[in-house]
């Protein structure tokens, strides 16, 4: 799946560590491998667009490890089987191997205040905002270290 596990009794302090199980993330993260997290860096700044970070989906409980996409107040639109921030394509983000379109808008999102759309850096197994949207601030429970 695409979630982590915290197997370490110490979940309540400052950095924590989890371990990846999934795909989402690979190459950068692969299933088996122990990460830790900052809960604190999002305490004093917002994450910004390539921060790593854990969190939780609307009323989940799984936590999931994201790549930021775009910010809020951004328009993330799908087109040409690629992702596009505010009509500037998302680098390092493509899924011309997995979509292709005829160069329409296929699906728009609105990112709103306050929220973050995220993405798996491995498109072909990753559940992420292109699925459930956006991710509101609180649901993110801090950076990858």
């Amino acid at each position: 799946m695409k979630f982590l596990l915290a197997p370490l009794r110490i979940f309540r302090g400052p950095i924590i560590r989890l371990r990846v199980v999934g795909e989402s993330m690979s190459p950068t993260f692969c299933s088996g491998q122990y990460i830790w997290v900052n809960r604190l860096a999002y305490k004093m700044c917002r994450p910004k667009a390539g921060d790593v970070v854990v969190m939780r989906k609307k009323r989940g409980k799984k936590l999931l490890i994201k790549r930021v996409a775009a910010c809020g107040n951004s328009t993330v639109e799908q087109r040409w089987g690629r992702l596009f921030c505010n009509r500037e394509r998302l680098g390092a983000v493509h899924m011309a191997d997995v979509f292709m379109d005829n160069g329409e808008v296929q699906k728009k999102w609105q990112v709103a205040p306050a929220h973050y759309f995220v993405l798996g850096d491995n498109p072909l197994y990753s559940t992420d905002s292109r699925d459930f949207g956006p991710v509101h601030s609180k649901n993110i429970l801090g950076k990858v270290i």
